[in-house]
Protein backbone atom coordinates (compact mmCIF):
# COMPACT_ATOMS: atom_id res chain seq x y z
CA UNK A 1 0.00 0.00 0.00
CA UNK A 2 3.13 2.13 0.81
CA UNK A 3 5.35 3.49 -1.82
CA UNK A 4 9.20 3.73 -0.43
CA UNK A 5 9.77 6.84 -2.73
CA UNK A 6 12.83 8.78 -2.21
CA UNK A 7 10.97 11.98 -2.82
CA UNK A 8 8.15 13.85 -1.66
CA UNK A 9 6.41 14.35 -4.74
CA UNK A 10 4.54 10.83 -3.99
CA UNK A 11 3.33 11.94 -0.60
CA UNK A 12 0.43 13.71 -1.16
CA UNK A 13 -1.23 11.40 -3.27
CA UNK A 14 -0.70 9.06 -1.16
CA UNK A 15 -1.81 10.70 1.73
CA UNK A 16 -4.74 11.67 0.40
CA UNK A 17 -5.87 7.94 -0.36
CA UNK A 18 -5.01 7.31 3.74
CA UNK A 19 -7.43 10.53 4.59
CA UNK A 20 -9.92 8.68 2.78
CA UNK A 21 -9.68 4.94 4.43
CA UNK A 22 -11.83 3.96 7.30
CA UNK A 23 -8.72 3.99 9.64
CA UNK A 24 -6.41 5.86 11.19
CA UNK A 25 -4.11 7.76 9.16
CA UNK A 26 -1.25 10.34 9.66
CA UNK A 27 2.40 11.17 7.93
CA UNK A 28 5.07 11.90 10.49
CA UNK A 29 8.12 13.76 9.67
CA UNK A 30 11.73 12.67 10.28
CA UNK A 31 11.62 15.05 13.67
CA UNK A 32 8.21 13.11 14.31
CA UNK A 33 6.03 15.63 14.11
CA UNK A 34 2.76 14.97 12.76
CA UNK A 35 2.51 16.64 9.56
CA UNK A 36 -0.98 14.94 8.47
CA UNK A 37 -3.65 13.24 10.22
CA UNK A 38 -6.95 12.02 9.22
CA UNK A 39 -10.37 12.38 10.73
CA UNK A 40 -10.31 9.18 12.89
CA UNK A 41 -7.72 10.83 15.15
CA UNK A 42 -10.74 12.93 15.95
CA UNK A 43 -12.82 9.82 17.35
CA UNK A 44 -10.20 7.86 18.30
CA UNK A 45 -8.61 10.11 20.65
CA UNK A 46 -10.88 13.02 20.90
CA UNK A 47 -9.37 15.84 19.69
CA UNK A 48 -9.55 17.98 16.21
CA UNK A 49 -6.89 16.81 13.33
CA UNK A 50 -5.80 20.48 12.93
CA UNK A 51 -4.28 20.60 16.57
CA UNK A 52 -2.76 17.46 16.45
CA UNK A 53 -0.92 18.73 13.14
CA UNK A 54 2.49 19.90 13.68
CA UNK A 55 2.74 18.51 17.47
CA UNK A 56 5.51 15.72 18.49
CA UNK A 57 3.97 11.86 18.29
CA UNK A 58 3.94 12.23 22.22
CA UNK A 59 1.25 14.96 22.36
CA UNK A 60 -1.22 11.82 20.88
CA UNK A 61 0.54 8.76 22.19
CA UNK A 62 1.97 9.92 25.23
CA UNK A 63 5.41 9.61 26.35
CA UNK A 64 4.85 6.23 27.35
CA UNK A 65 3.10 5.02 24.47
CA UNK A 66 6.02 6.63 22.16
CA UNK A 67 8.74 4.40 24.48
CA UNK A 68 6.14 1.35 23.48
CA UNK A 69 6.17 2.03 19.93
CA UNK A 70 10.11 3.46 19.52
CA UNK A 71 11.61 0.36 18.10
CA UNK A 72 9.03 0.28 15.28
CA UNK A 73 9.99 4.53 14.91
CA UNK A 74 13.42 3.26 14.09
CA UNK A 75 12.46 1.01 11.86
CA UNK A 76 10.58 3.42 9.86
CA UNK A 77 12.95 6.48 9.47
CA UNK A 78 15.86 3.77 8.42
CA UNK A 79 13.23 3.49 5.62
CA UNK A 80 12.07 -0.03 6.67
CA UNK A 81 8.09 -0.99 7.22
CA UNK A 82 7.21 -2.10 10.54
CA UNK A 83 4.12 -3.86 11.52
CA UNK A 84 3.03 -4.55 14.75
CA UNK A 85 0.24 -4.82 17.32
CA UNK A 86 -0.32 -2.33 20.61
CA UNK A 87 -2.33 -1.11 23.06
CA UNK A 88 -3.55 2.37 22.99
CA UNK A 89 -4.74 4.27 26.16
CA UNK A 90 -6.14 7.76 25.12
CA UNK A 91 -6.92 10.36 27.61
CA UNK A 92 -9.92 11.17 25.96
CA UNK A 93 -11.08 7.59 24.51
CA UNK A 94 -11.52 4.16 25.30
CA UNK A 95 -8.31 1.95 25.64
CA UNK A 96 -7.98 0.09 22.19
CA UNK A 97 -6.14 -2.66 20.73
CA UNK A 98 -4.70 -2.11 17.44
CA UNK A 99 -2.82 -3.37 14.42
CA UNK A 100 -0.28 -0.72 13.42
CA UNK A 101 2.05 -0.30 9.84
CA UNK A 102 4.99 2.50 9.93
CA UNK A 103 6.02 2.56 6.40
CA UNK A 104 8.99 4.79 5.89
CA UNK A 105 10.37 7.00 2.84
CA UNK A 106 13.96 7.94 2.41
CA UNK A 107 15.47 11.34 0.75
CA UNK A 108 17.71 10.44 -2.51
CA UNK A 109 20.47 10.60 -0.21
CA UNK A 110 19.33 8.49 2.33
CA UNK A 111 17.85 10.40 4.37
CA UNK A 112 14.84 9.70 6.25
CA UNK A 113 11.66 12.09 4.89
CA UNK A 114 9.53 10.41 7.62
CA UNK A 115 6.82 7.63 7.56
CA UNK A 116 3.10 6.84 7.31
CA UNK A 117 1.46 5.50 9.50
CA UNK A 118 -1.89 3.44 9.35
CA UNK A 119 -3.67 1.62 12.68
CA UNK A 120 -6.89 -0.30 12.54
CA UNK A 121 -8.64 -0.73 15.38
CA UNK A 122 -8.65 -4.46 16.83
CA UNK A 123 -10.47 -4.10 20.02
CA UNK A 124 -13.91 -5.72 18.51
CA UNK A 125 -12.13 -8.34 17.37
CA UNK A 126 -10.17 -9.78 20.04
CA UNK A 127 -13.29 -8.65 22.46
CA UNK A 128 -15.12 -11.07 19.98
CA UNK A 129 -12.31 -13.75 20.67
CA UNK A 130 -11.78 -13.69 23.63
CA UNK A 131 -15.40 -14.82 24.46
CA UNK A 132 -15.08 -17.50 21.59
CA UNK A 133 -11.78 -18.38 24.05
CA UNK A 134 -13.87 -18.18 27.01
CA UNK A 135 -16.21 -20.41 25.70
CA UNK A 136 -14.17 -22.93 24.58
CA UNK A 137 -12.71 -22.97 27.51
CA UNK A 138 -15.71 -23.99 29.13
CA UNK A 139 -16.12 -26.96 27.73
CA UNK A 140 -15.65 -29.98 29.37
CA UNK A 141 -14.39 -31.63 26.31
CA UNK A 142 -11.09 -31.13 24.59
CA UNK A 143 -11.91 -28.66 21.42
CA UNK A 144 -8.63 -27.78 19.07
CA UNK A 145 -8.81 -26.41 15.61
CA UNK A 146 -6.12 -27.11 12.87
CA UNK A 147 -6.11 -25.30 9.19
CA UNK A 148 -5.30 -26.85 6.07
CA UNK A 149 -1.63 -27.21 6.66
CA UNK A 150 -1.87 -28.73 10.06
CA UNK A 151 -1.56 -25.46 11.48
CA UNK A 152 -3.28 -25.45 15.20
CA UNK A 153 -5.58 -22.37 15.22
CA UNK A 154 -7.72 -23.27 18.61
CA UNK A 155 -6.40 -25.00 21.48
CA UNK A 156 -8.85 -24.77 24.51
CA UNK A 157 -7.83 -25.04 28.16
CA UNK A 158 -9.66 -28.96 28.48
CA UNK A 159 -7.12 -29.57 25.53
CA UNK A 160 -4.25 -27.98 27.53
CA UNK A 161 -4.78 -30.56 30.86
CA UNK A 162 -6.02 -33.66 28.11
CA UNK A 163 -2.33 -33.02 25.82
CA UNK A 164 -0.60 -31.23 29.01
CA UNK A 165 0.98 -28.59 27.20
CA UNK A 166 0.36 -24.75 26.95
CA UNK A 167 -1.62 -23.11 24.33
CA UNK A 168 0.61 -20.73 23.36
CA UNK A 169 3.19 -23.38 22.70
CA UNK A 170 0.65 -25.21 20.20
CA UNK A 171 -1.21 -22.04 18.38
CA UNK A 172 0.45 -21.38 14.61
CA UNK A 173 2.57 -24.80 15.24
CA UNK A 174 1.83 -28.02 12.91
CA UNK A 175 0.53 -30.30 15.26
CA UNK A 176 2.40 -33.10 13.52
CA UNK A 177 5.57 -31.32 14.57
CA UNK A 178 4.92 -31.38 18.18
CA UNK A 179 3.21 -34.71 18.26
CA UNK A 180 5.11 -36.76 15.77
CA UNK A 181 2.61 -39.90 16.22
CA UNK A 182 -0.02 -38.08 15.49
CA UNK A 183 -0.48 -38.28 11.39
CA UNK A 184 -0.22 -42.09 12.01
CA UNK A 185 -2.90 -42.34 14.75
CA UNK A 186 -6.15 -42.93 14.34
CA UNK A 187 -7.12 -39.18 15.12
CA UNK A 188 -4.65 -38.56 12.70
CA UNK A 189 -6.37 -40.50 9.79
CA UNK A 190 -9.57 -38.85 10.35
CA UNK A 191 -8.26 -35.71 10.48
CA UNK A 192 -6.82 -36.33 6.83
CA UNK A 193 -10.12 -37.95 5.70
CA UNK A 194 -11.69 -35.15 6.65
CA UNK A 195 -9.73 -32.41 5.05
CA UNK A 196 -10.11 -34.50 1.80
CA UNK A 197 -13.73 -35.53 2.02
CA UNK A 198 -15.03 -32.47 3.70
CA UNK A 199 -17.52 -34.35 5.50
CA UNK A 200 -18.04 -34.68 9.32
CA UNK A 201 -16.79 -38.12 10.48
CA UNK A 202 -16.72 -39.90 14.54
CA UNK A 203 -14.66 -42.20 15.89
CA UNK A 204 -13.61 -43.92 18.87
CA UNK A 205 -9.56 -43.01 19.19
CA UNK A 206 -6.76 -43.64 21.40
CA UNK A 207 -4.73 -41.10 23.31
CA UNK A 208 -1.58 -40.27 21.92
CA UNK A 209 -0.22 -38.10 25.08
CA UNK A 210 -1.90 -40.94 27.52
CA UNK A 211 -1.92 -44.08 27.54
CA UNK A 212 -5.26 -46.04 28.40
CA UNK A 213 -7.14 -42.83 27.83
CA UNK A 214 -10.04 -43.50 25.09
CA UNK A 215 -11.76 -40.76 23.33
CA UNK A 216 -15.09 -40.41 20.84
CA UNK A 217 -13.32 -37.85 18.40
CA UNK A 218 -15.95 -35.58 16.14
CA UNK A 219 -13.86 -34.21 13.53
CA UNK A 220 -16.20 -31.42 10.91
CA UNK A 221 -14.70 -29.49 8.56
CA UNK A 222 -14.43 -25.71 9.16
CA UNK A 223 -15.72 -23.15 6.74
CA UNK A 224 -12.34 -20.92 6.58
CA UNK A 225 -11.36 -24.44 5.65
CA UNK A 226 -9.39 -26.85 8.27
CA UNK A 227 -10.96 -29.10 10.66
CA UNK A 228 -12.15 -28.21 14.09
CA UNK A 229 -11.93 -31.46 16.67
CA UNK A 230 -13.85 -32.05 19.47
CA UNK A 231 -12.13 -35.52 21.90
CA UNK A 232 -14.85 -36.36 24.53
CA UNK A 233 -12.80 -38.28 27.18
CA UNK A 234 -14.87 -42.07 27.51
CA UNK A 235 -12.21 -43.59 29.64
CA UNK A 236 -14.13 -43.91 32.68
CA UNK A 237 -17.21 -44.18 30.78
CA UNK A 238 -15.94 -47.65 28.84
CA UNK A 239 -14.18 -48.76 32.33
CA UNK A 240 -17.77 -48.75 34.14
CA UNK A 241 -19.20 -50.28 31.24
CA UNK A 242 -16.46 -53.22 31.26
CA UNK A 243 -17.00 -52.88 34.68
CA UNK A 244 -20.64 -53.41 34.23
CA UNK A 245 -20.56 -56.34 31.95
CA UNK A 246 -18.05 -58.40 34.43
CA UNK A 247 -20.51 -57.90 37.00
CA UNK A 248 -23.28 -58.71 34.56
CA UNK A 249 -21.02 -62.23 33.58
CA UNK A 250 -20.29 -62.69 37.75
CA UNK A 251 -23.77 -62.66 38.65
CA UNK A 252 -25.13 -64.73 35.91
CA UNK A 253 -22.24 -67.58 36.96
CA UNK A 254 -23.09 -66.89 40.54
CA UNK A 255 -27.18 -67.24 39.96
CA UNK A 256 -26.48 -70.07 37.90
CA UNK A 257 -24.47 -71.92 40.17
CA UNK A 258 -26.64 -71.18 43.21
CA UNK A 259 -29.62 -71.78 41.16
CA UNK A 260 -30.67 -68.58 41.90
CA UNK A 261 -33.40 -66.93 38.95
CA UNK A 262 -34.12 -63.54 38.07
CA UNK A 263 -37.37 -62.17 36.91
CA UNK A 264 -38.56 -59.19 36.24
CA UNK A 265 -42.59 -57.67 35.75
CA UNK A 266 -42.75 -54.93 33.76
CA UNK A 267 -45.74 -53.01 35.15
CA UNK A 268 -47.01 -50.70 32.66
CA UNK A 269 -46.87 -54.04 29.53
CA UNK A 270 -47.77 -56.79 32.27
CA UNK A 271 -44.60 -58.05 30.71
CA UNK A 272 -42.78 -60.74 32.56
CA UNK A 273 -39.00 -61.19 32.04
CA UNK A 274 -37.52 -64.44 33.90
CA UNK A 275 -33.85 -65.96 33.24
CA UNK A 276 -33.58 -69.55 32.73
CA UNK A 277 -32.63 -70.55 36.04
CA UNK A 278 -36.16 -69.17 36.60
CA UNK A 279 -37.95 -70.71 34.50
CA UNK A 280 -36.48 -74.20 35.69
CA UNK A 281 -36.94 -73.59 39.19
CA UNK A 282 -41.03 -73.14 37.94
CA UNK A 283 -40.93 -76.04 35.37
CA UNK A 284 -41.45 -73.06 32.55
CA UNK A 285 -40.43 -74.15 29.44
CA UNK A 286 -37.18 -72.50 28.24
CA UNK A 287 -38.29 -71.18 24.66
CA UNK A 288 -41.45 -69.81 25.66
CA UNK A 289 -42.62 -66.38 27.00
CA UNK A 290 -43.58 -66.64 30.43
CA UNK A 291 -47.07 -64.18 31.40
CA UNK A 292 -48.40 -62.95 33.93
CA UNK A 293 -51.11 -65.61 34.20
CA UNK A 294 -48.30 -68.40 34.07
CA UNK A 295 -46.96 -66.97 37.26
CA UNK A 296 -50.21 -66.79 38.86
CA UNK A 297 -50.99 -70.22 37.58
CA UNK A 298 -47.94 -72.05 39.23
CA UNK A 299 -48.47 -70.32 43.01
CA UNK A 300 -50.52 -72.63 44.99
CA UNK A 301 -53.69 -71.63 45.48
CA UNK A 302 -53.44 -71.48 49.44
CA UNK A 303 -50.33 -69.26 49.05
CA UNK A 304 -51.39 -66.86 46.24
CA UNK A 305 -53.09 -64.67 48.81
CA UNK A 306 -49.81 -64.26 50.73
CA UNK A 307 -47.88 -63.49 47.79
CA UNK A 308 -50.55 -61.02 46.21
CA UNK A 309 -50.50 -59.22 49.57
CA UNK A 310 -46.28 -58.96 49.60
CA UNK A 311 -46.64 -57.35 45.76
CA UNK A 312 -49.16 -54.87 47.30
CA UNK A 313 -47.02 -54.18 50.07
CA UNK A 314 -44.04 -53.72 47.45
CA UNK A 315 -45.70 -51.81 45.06
CA UNK A 316 -47.10 -49.16 47.32
CA UNK A 317 -44.97 -46.04 47.39
CA UNK A 318 -45.78 -45.59 51.00
CA UNK A 319 -44.54 -49.01 51.82
CA UNK A 320 -41.69 -49.87 49.13
CA UNK A 321 -41.54 -53.32 51.53
CA UNK A 322 -38.38 -55.35 49.99
CA UNK A 323 -38.87 -57.96 52.15
CA UNK A 324 -38.00 -61.73 51.63
CA UNK A 325 -40.78 -64.58 51.13
CA UNK A 326 -41.89 -68.15 51.09
CA UNK A 327 -44.23 -69.78 49.20
CA UNK A 328 -44.92 -73.01 47.25
CA UNK A 329 -45.41 -73.50 43.39
CA UNK A 330 -47.52 -76.00 41.75
CA UNK A 331 -45.20 -77.16 38.63
CA UNK A 332 -47.08 -77.80 35.46
CA UNK A 333 -45.70 -81.36 35.91
CA UNK A 334 -47.76 -81.15 39.10
CA UNK A 335 -44.80 -81.56 41.24
CA UNK A 336 -44.52 -78.88 44.38
CA UNK A 337 -41.93 -77.00 45.35
CA UNK A 338 -40.76 -74.58 48.02
CA UNK A 339 -39.24 -71.10 46.74
CA UNK A 340 -37.90 -67.91 47.92
CA UNK A 341 -38.40 -64.64 46.35
CA UNK A 342 -37.00 -61.34 46.91
CA UNK A 343 -38.31 -58.53 45.30
CA UNK A 344 -37.66 -54.81 44.47
CA UNK A 345 -39.84 -51.93 43.06
CA UNK A 346 -38.58 -49.55 40.64
CA UNK A 347 -40.60 -45.91 40.97
CA UNK A 348 -40.61 -43.15 38.64
CA UNK A 349 -42.12 -39.74 39.10
CA UNK A 350 -45.46 -40.03 36.25
CA UNK A 351 -47.40 -36.67 36.00
CA UNK A 352 -46.52 -35.91 39.04
CA UNK A 353 -47.35 -38.89 40.93
CA UNK A 354 -44.60 -41.52 42.14
CA UNK A 355 -45.35 -44.91 40.57
CA UNK A 356 -43.64 -48.19 40.04
CA UNK A 357 -43.10 -49.03 36.67
CA UNK A 358 -40.98 -52.22 37.31
CA UNK A 359 -41.15 -54.91 40.27
CA UNK A 360 -37.41 -57.20 39.63
CA UNK A 361 -36.25 -59.98 42.02
CA UNK A 362 -34.78 -63.53 42.73
CA UNK A 363 -36.54 -66.71 43.02
CA UNK A 364 -34.86 -69.68 44.24
CA UNK A 365 -35.70 -73.43 44.84
CA UNK A 366 -35.70 -74.22 48.82
CA UNK A 367 -37.11 -77.32 49.19
CA UNK A 368 -34.60 -78.95 50.23
CA UNK A 369 -34.08 -76.86 52.88
CA UNK A 370 -37.82 -76.94 53.97
CA UNK A 371 -37.79 -80.27 54.12
CA UNK A 372 -34.61 -80.60 56.25
CA UNK A 373 -36.86 -77.94 58.29
CA UNK A 374 -39.64 -79.76 58.87
CA UNK A 375 -37.61 -82.96 59.76
CA UNK A 376 -36.01 -81.03 62.21
CA UNK A 377 -39.16 -80.00 63.76
CA UNK A 378 -40.61 -83.27 63.46
CA UNK A 379 -37.39 -85.02 65.35
CA UNK A 380 -36.95 -81.99 67.56
CA UNK A 381 -41.01 -83.03 68.70
CA UNK A 382 -40.20 -86.83 68.83
CA UNK A 383 -37.81 -85.79 71.36
CA UNK A 384 -39.55 -83.77 73.48
CA UNK A 385 -41.80 -86.45 73.64
CA UNK A 386 -39.56 -88.84 74.54
CA UNK A 387 -38.04 -86.48 77.32
CA UNK A 388 -41.17 -85.56 79.08
CA UNK A 389 -41.96 -89.37 78.99
CA UNK A 390 -39.16 -90.34 80.86
CA UNK A 391 -39.10 -87.37 82.77
CA UNK A 392 -35.44 -86.74 81.41
CA UNK A 393 -33.78 -83.33 81.11
CA UNK A 394 -30.40 -82.42 79.07
CA UNK A 395 -28.38 -79.83 81.08
CA UNK A 396 -24.93 -77.91 80.07
CA UNK A 397 -22.90 -76.58 82.98
CA UNK A 398 -19.78 -74.56 83.38
CA UNK A 399 -17.67 -72.50 85.96
CA UNK A 400 -20.11 -69.64 85.15
CA UNK A 401 -23.10 -72.01 86.24
CA UNK A 402 -26.01 -73.93 84.32
CA UNK A 403 -27.51 -73.60 81.45
CA UNK A 404 -31.41 -73.84 82.25
CA UNK A 405 -33.75 -75.66 79.77
CA UNK A 406 -37.72 -75.58 80.30
CA UNK A 407 -37.14 -79.49 80.55
CA UNK A 408 -34.34 -78.97 83.34
CA UNK A 409 -36.48 -76.59 85.33
CA UNK A 410 -39.60 -78.75 85.22
CA UNK A 411 -37.41 -81.73 86.95
CA UNK A 412 -35.93 -79.56 89.57
CA UNK A 413 -39.32 -78.28 90.45
CA UNK A 414 -38.38 -74.00 88.90
CA UNK A 415 -40.78 -72.39 86.59
CA UNK A 416 -40.26 -73.54 83.04
CA UNK A 417 -39.34 -69.76 81.82
CA UNK A 418 -36.72 -69.14 84.95
CA UNK A 419 -33.13 -68.49 84.67
CA UNK A 420 -31.85 -70.06 88.15
CA UNK A 421 -28.27 -69.47 89.18
CA UNK A 422 -26.03 -71.70 89.86
CA UNK A 423 -26.48 -71.55 94.03
CA UNK A 424 -29.92 -71.96 93.38
CA UNK A 425 -29.82 -74.88 91.45
CA UNK A 426 -27.30 -76.54 94.02
CA UNK A 427 -29.64 -75.27 97.44
CA UNK A 428 -31.33 -78.60 96.27
CA UNK A 429 -28.90 -81.18 97.26
CA UNK A 430 -29.25 -82.77 100.63
CA UNK A 431 -26.67 -82.66 102.63
CA UNK A 432 -23.56 -84.36 101.30
CA UNK A 433 -25.03 -85.08 98.15
CA UNK A 434 -23.45 -82.57 96.02
CA UNK A 435 -20.00 -83.69 97.64
CA UNK A 436 -20.77 -87.17 96.33
CA UNK A 437 -21.54 -85.96 92.75
CA UNK A 438 -18.26 -83.94 92.77
CA UNK A 439 -16.35 -86.95 93.87
CA UNK A 440 -18.22 -88.94 91.63
CA UNK A 441 -16.74 -86.63 88.69
CA UNK A 442 -13.23 -86.58 90.68
CA UNK A 443 -12.55 -90.66 90.46
CA UNK A 444 -13.49 -90.54 87.00
CA UNK A 445 -10.86 -88.43 85.56
CA UNK A 446 -8.47 -89.69 88.23
CA UNK A 447 -9.10 -93.11 86.44
CA UNK A 448 -8.67 -91.00 82.75
CA UNK A 449 -12.08 -91.17 81.96
CA UNK A 450 -14.32 -88.76 80.72
CA UNK A 451 -17.54 -89.67 81.91
CA UNK A 452 -19.26 -90.41 85.19
CA UNK A 453 -22.86 -92.07 86.49
CA UNK A 454 -23.89 -91.24 89.91
CA UNK A 455 -27.49 -91.13 91.86
CA UNK A 456 -28.08 -88.63 94.72
CA UNK A 457 -31.36 -87.09 96.54
CA UNK A 458 -32.59 -83.90 95.40
CA UNK A 459 -35.33 -81.69 97.01
CA UNK A 460 -37.16 -80.17 94.53
CA UNK A 461 -37.92 -76.25 94.29
CA UNK A 462 -41.47 -75.67 94.21
CA UNK A 463 -43.38 -78.50 96.62
CA UNK A 464 -40.09 -79.82 98.81
CA UNK A 465 -40.85 -83.09 97.90
CA UNK A 466 -37.73 -85.39 98.19
CA UNK A 467 -36.85 -87.05 94.48
CA UNK A 468 -33.88 -89.58 93.57
CA UNK A 469 -31.81 -88.35 90.33
CA UNK A 470 -29.51 -90.41 87.83
CA UNK A 471 -26.86 -88.09 86.38
CA UNK A 472 -25.03 -89.21 82.99
CA UNK A 473 -22.08 -86.45 82.63
CA UNK A 474 -19.66 -85.71 79.52
CA UNK A 475 -16.51 -83.99 80.49
CA UNK A 476 -15.63 -82.04 77.41
CA UNK A 477 -11.73 -82.51 77.09
CA UNK A 478 -9.56 -79.54 77.20
CA UNK A 479 -12.55 -77.14 79.09
CA UNK A 480 -13.79 -76.21 81.82
CA UNK A 481 -17.42 -77.82 81.22
CA UNK A 482 -20.00 -80.92 80.92
CA UNK A 483 -23.22 -81.93 79.38
CA UNK A 484 -25.05 -84.76 80.47
CA UNK A 485 -28.74 -85.81 80.96
CA UNK A 486 -30.59 -86.28 84.49
CA UNK A 487 -33.08 -88.89 84.82
CA UNK A 488 -35.97 -88.83 87.70
CA UNK A 489 -35.15 -92.40 89.27
CA UNK A 490 -37.39 -92.28 91.92
CA UNK A 491 -40.03 -94.66 91.60
CA UNK A 492 -37.38 -97.23 91.09
CA UNK A 493 -35.62 -96.38 94.00
CA UNK A 494 -38.73 -97.29 96.46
Amino acid sequence: MFENSRGRDAAPGQLRRLSDAAVLAAYVGPDLIYQFVNDAYSVWFGVDPKQIVGRSMDYVLGEEGLARVRTYVEIALAGGTAVFETDLSPEAGPPRRVKATYAGRLAPDGSPLGFFVLAEDLTEKRRAEEIVTAVLDGMADAFLAVDPQWRVTEFNASAERTYEIERDKMLGRDIRTVFPQFEASEGGRLVREVLTSRKARRQEVQSIAKQGVTFVMDAVPLVLGGVGIVLQDVTAQRRAEAELEEGRERLRLATHAAGVGIWEWRLQTNEMIYSPEAKVICGFPLDAEVTHQMVLSVTHPDDLPHTSAQARRALDPAIQDQSPYEYRICRPDGEERWVLAVGRAVFEEIEGQTVATRYIGTIQDITARKQAEIEAADTAARLRLAIDAARLAVWRADEKGVTPSPELNRLLGFPEDATPTLEEYSAGYLPGERERVRAAAGEAMARGQMHFEVEYQYRRRDDGRVVWLAMRAQILPGQKEAIGVLLDVTDRKR
